[in-house]
């Protein structure tokens, strides 16, 4: 039996000024994993990042687990002024995301520059 460890998740906090949480997990995000990205967000929102991109460039699967914290996640904190966004989806994630019709719920873009856009009203960002 094989077990898998719990992914890497790096924060940067206050992007550009922005209050922008960027959350990076990495790997496989499934029931096994869920537990660290969920203590993540919850640390984001405590420190009162209403605004938070995750960035999936790194992840190599997602599981119905996970998605459903993305979309609590994503109510929390819709009620509090804030949002969750995905960025850089990996094209067989991609898929899931639609099939699950989670796109109704939660923007994704393809790149970081557009996510951190969608919090700025327009300004280009990233070089």
């Amino acid at each position: 039996m094989s077990t898998r460890q719990c992914p890497s998740v790096k924060v940067k906090q206050d992007y550009l000024n922005l209050d922008i949480a960027i959350i990076e997990p990495l790997g496989y995000l499934d029931s096994l994993t869920c537990l660290t990205l969920e203590r993540v967000l919850e640390s984001t929102l405590k420190s009162k990042r209403c605004n938070i991109i995750v960035d999936l460039i790194n992840v190599n699967y997602i599981s119905t687990v996970v998605w459903n914290l993305f979309l609590t996640e994503t109510i929390k904190l819709r009620k509090i002024g804030g949002n969750l966004i995905l960025a850089q989806m990996k094209s067989d994630i991609f898929a899931n995301y639609e099939l699950m019709e989670i796109n109704k719920f939660i923007n994704c873009y393809s790149t970081l520059n557009e996510a951190i856009l969608d919090y700025c009203d327009g300004f280009h960002l990233i070089q």
